[in-house]
């Protein structure tokens, strides 16, 4: 066996092995190297959209792919061109993350609400959850292989509709990576609701005070108003007698039957005035303002 070398081709996901000379025209799906180069491929394309996402250092990328078992069962040839060295393939692309690795990612699911479970969340990425294996997470991967004209070197190619199934792994180790910064976050927001729900209850009892005060003052002016409105009345009381008893005796027993009329009536009006208030304190003024007025107006009529 020759030493394996990894060939990045342009624009193509393309890798090389150099291997041992290769019998025949072409490579079966299933050949070693060819799976050598196809795993290889695989961690890059899992790297590079790690890489992308711009949340990972290169060396915390690269060790959690190695530490992701990754296998490539089930092969089987999908298509052949009789034209061609090229072979296009199919297998079950298995990942076994560690129980870590499994709970690690779930616990960034629960703290971000993505979704319920890992097995819902790799299933949006047409992974399924394997029956090989308890931690086991498969979908099924297109690749191609073509040996070099000299039989020495195997290309090997992922199709170009794989993305779900790369993305995949790529997803299940960046949540992984994610749970120091998940955790961080969730922290962080979870000070800052305090401090909001501090802030809201702080606000609430400021408000509470605000609204016990107003209570007092507006309570207060009511206690006024009613006192304002007594002492008009009494006033006005004062200012009828002193009218009423200057009058002449016989005045006074003369017109005494209206004076009593007069006074019920005073009674029943201001007391009808009073209730068109719905606040006690109010009614209370607005039946003393009406004795007052109606006082003033007979104190006024008496006099002429």
């Amino acid at each position: 066996m020759g030493k394996i070398k990894l060939i990045s081709v342009a624009a193509a996901s393309v890798f090389a092995l150099n291997a041992c000379d290769i019998g025949g025209g072409k490579v079966a799906c299933s050949n070693e190297n060819g799976i050598q180069v196809l795993r290889s491929l695989v961690g890059e394309e899992i790297e590079k959209s790690l890489k992308n996402q711009g949340l990972f250092d290169l060396a915390n990328i690269r060790a959690s792919i190695a530490a992701l078992p990754m296998s490539f069962e089930e092969i089987r040839t999908s298509k052949e061109d009789p034209n061609s060295t090229k072979v296009f393939c199919q297998a079950t692309f298995r990942i076994t993350p560690s129980v870590e690795t499994v709970k690690d990612a779930e616990t960034v699911l629960k703290i971000r609400g993505n979704a319920d479970s890992l097995e819902n969340f790799l299933d949006s990425y047409a992974f399924k959850k394997s029956k090989q294996s308890a931690n086991g997470f498969e979908g099924t991967l297109l690749y191609n292989l073509q040996p070099s004209d000299d039989k020495k070197v195997i290309f090997a190619e992922i199709e170009a509709n794989q993305d779900n199934v790369i993305q995949a792994p790529t997803q299940l180790l960046a949540l992984a990576m994610s749970k120091k910064q998940a955790q961080e976050e969730e922290a962080e927001a979870q000070r800052l609701q305090q401090e909001e729900e501090q802030a809201a209850r702080e606000a609430q009892e400021a408000e509470w005070q605000r609204q016990a005060e107003l209570a007092a003052a507006q309570e207060k002016e009511a206690e006024a108003r009613v006192a304002q409105a007594k002492s008009l009345a009494k006033l006005s009381d004062d200012k009828l007698n002193l009218v009423w008893n200057g009058l002449d005796k016989e005045v006074r027993q003369e017109i005494l039957p209206l004076q009593r009329a007069w006074l019920k009536e005073r009674e029943n009006k201001c007391k009808a005035e009073s209730l068109s208030e719905a606040d006690k304190n109010e009614q209370t003024v607005r039946f003393h303002q009406c004795y007052a007025r109606m006082t003033g107006e007979r104190t006024q009529f008496l006099s002429n």
